[in-house]
This record gives structure tokens, C-alpha cells and sequence, in this order.
């Protein structure tokens, strides 16, 4: 096995979007999108990772990560 691989997920149910996106101040799928993957990367950096590379399966343009 690989030790320089390894995976993370952030699981957002169908609750949580439906509130963040119907709540009083909405919050669109982009951005809790973007949050989330936003979220994770810091989460691994701080547990002192060397971070290279990232592949996200993205909402929007890739271009805006």
C-alpha cells in the first residue's frame, strides 16, 4: 500500500443542504460546495501534511477552486 495516498470526505446530508440553502441568509450549493472542499484541505494541512496535489470532484468550474 501506498502511504504517500490517502482520501477525506466531507458527507453533507440532504437536512443540512436543504436548511444552509433555504435558511434565511442562503447559502447556494457553489459555495457549501467550495466550503467543503475548502474545509478539508486546511483540515489535512493542519495535521501537518505535506499536500501536493488535491482532486476534488468540483460543482463548478475547477478554475474556481
Amino acid at each position: 500500500l501506498d502511504k504517500s495516498l490517502d482520501g477525506a470526505v466531507d458527507v453533507i446530508g440532504s437536512m443540512e443542504l436543504s436548511a444552509k440553502m433555504l435558511a434565511k441568509n442562503k447559502i447556494n450549493l457553489n459555495e457549501i460546495s467550495y466550503n467543503s472542499a475548502m474545509g478539508l484541505i486546511k483540515q489535512v494541512i493542519d495535521m501537518g501534511v505535506l499536500l501536493t496535489e488535491v482532486y476534488l470532484d468540483t460543482v463548478v468550474d475547477p478554475e474556481k477552486y
